[in-house]
């Protein structure tokens, strides 16, 4: 099988005048694309940053701007959703559980419920509550694209025959 093709640069130059919206289309694709590649931890770090440099509703009182984009409380609401619910797949899969404070942003808490659930099952270690909410919200993560799905075993790993491992139990 041929080696996967190389991501582009880390940060694409700043020197071309990339705008922070384009910087921040940039990180999440990147980002998507080590998670689809199993590179958790690099696409940790990129959709954080998309995270962080994306806008917010939580606009600055100090500043004295009076752009609309900034006193719009549904700017980029959309890529903020969609950054979020990759970058808490993304912490599950790397075994950390989100803060509690990412679900109660006032703007984000009603689409991350599903995500609230599954990390709440994996924050309690409920394995039947956390299928039961894979399964009941089964056609989101799909429609999403970030169906969370159990990592497969490295071919280096000897398979697991319970047979084997009864047999050598003591009876009782």
């Amino acid at each position: 099988m041929p080696p996967p093709p190389s991501l582009p640069p880390a940060l694409p130059p700043s020197s071309q005048g990339a705008s922070n919206n384009q910087l921040c289309r940039y990180l999440y694709y990147v980002g998507r694309i080590q998670a689809t590649q199993l590179d958790y931890t690099d696409a940790y770090t990129k959709l954080n940053q998309a995270a962080r440099k994306a806008p917010s509703d939580d606009s600055s009182s100090t500043t004295t701007t009076t752009s609309s984009s900034s006193s719009n409380p549904h700017t980029a609401l959309g890529f903020r959703r969609e950054v979020t619910k990759l970058l808490l797949i993304v912490q599950l899969l790397l075994g950390d559980i989100p803060e509690r404070a990412t679900f109660d942003q006032p703007s984000l808490r009603r689409s991350l419920i599903p995500y609230l659930a599954l990390t709440t099952a994996v924050r309690h270690g409920d394995l039947l509550e956390f299928e039961k909410t894979i399964s009941t919200h089964a056609e989101l993560f799909k429609k999403v694209g970030s169906l969370p799905s159990p990592p497969s075993l490295p071919p280096s790993l000897p398979s697991l025959r319970l047979p084997a491992c009864t047999q050598s139990l003591p009876r009782r």
